[in-house]
C-alpha cells in the first residue's frame, strides 16, 4: 500500500486512490488527508447528491480539520439481477472494510471515525456503522432511504446519528428516546424538489461530526 503525506490547506483537493478487498469484492476508494486532520469520515455519496470526491462537502469536512475517505457505490454488472438491498449489503462491506484499513494505516490509524451518506449511501452508512458495533463516533445522513435498511441495522446502531431531510419530507426513522443521541433537523426546500444538498447541509454534517469527533 502507498504511503501518504498529509496535504496542506489551500490546495485543490486531491484524493488519493487505494484498492481494497472486501472478500472477493475489488474497490477503489479515494483518500483526502489534510495536515491539520483531527478526525477521518468516510462518506458513501450517490452521483446525484453533492457527496462525491471534490465537492463542496468534502471541501467543507476538509476546510474543518478533518480527512475524508470515499466510499463509491458498487457498479452493478450490465444485465445482472441484483436486489437494491443487497448492493447495499455490498456498499455497506466496503465502508466497513475502508474503516478496519484505515485502522492500520500511520497516518490515519488513531483518528475517531465518522460515517456520512445521502441517499442510498445513507443506508450504506447505517448498515456499515451498526456492524462496526460503537466504534463510530458519529453518523449523518441526508435523505435517507430507509427502505432500503435492516430493521437490526436501525436497532444495532450506536453511533450518535444526525437525520437530515430536505423540506417536509418524512424520513421514515425518527428520533428514539434511549441511550443513542439521535436528532431529525429539517433543511430548506430544494428548488424544483431536486436532491441537492446546500450549505444548510454542509453546516449540519460538518458541526454534529466535529462536536462528537474532535477530541475535547
Amino acid at each position: 500500500q502507498p504511503r501518504f503525506e498529509p496535504q496542506p490547506l489551500g490546495l485543490e483537493l486531491q484524493f488519493r486512490p487505494v484498492r481494497l478487498m472486501a472478500g472477493s469484492d475489488a474497490f477503489e476508494i479515494g483518500l483526502c488527508v489534510p495536515e491539520s486532520a483531527k478526525t477521518l469520515v468516510l462518506v458513501a455519496g450517490d452521483s446525484r447528491t453533492t457527496l462525491q470526491a471534490g465537492t463542496e462537502m468534502a471541501r467543507s469536512l476538509v476546510g474543518a480539520g478533518m480527512a475524508v475517505m470515499q466510499v463509491d457505490a458498487p457498479e452493478r454488472p450490465s444485465g445482472a439481477a441484483r436486489g437494491e438491498a443487497d448492493a447495499i449489503g455490498q456498499w455497506a462491506g466496503r465502508l466497513i472494510e475502508a474503516a478496519r484499513w484505515a485502522r492500520t494505516r500511520a497516518l490515519v490509524w488513531d483518528m475517531p471515525q465518522g460515517l456520512l451518506g445521502a441517499g442510498r449511501g445513507a443506508a450504506a452508512a447505517i448498515e456499515a456503522a451498526a456492524a462496526l458495533d460503537g466504534t463510530v463516533g458519529a453518523l449523518v445522513v441526508l435523505e435517507p432511504r430507509l427502505d432500503l435498511v435492516s430493521r437490526v441495522a436501525l436497532a444495532l446502531n450506536r453511533a450518535p446519528t444526525l437525520v437530515l431531510v430536505q423540506g417536509q419530507s418524512q424520513p421514515g426513522w425518527m428520533p428514539q428516546a434511549g441511550p443513542v443521541e439521535c436528532v431529525l433537523r429539517r433543511l430548506p426546500a430544494a428548488v424544483g424538489g431536486r436532491e441537492v444538498p446546500g450549505t444548510g447541509a454542509q453546516t449540519e454534517a460538518r458541526t454534529w461530526l466535529a462536536r462528537h469527533l474532535f477530541p475535547a
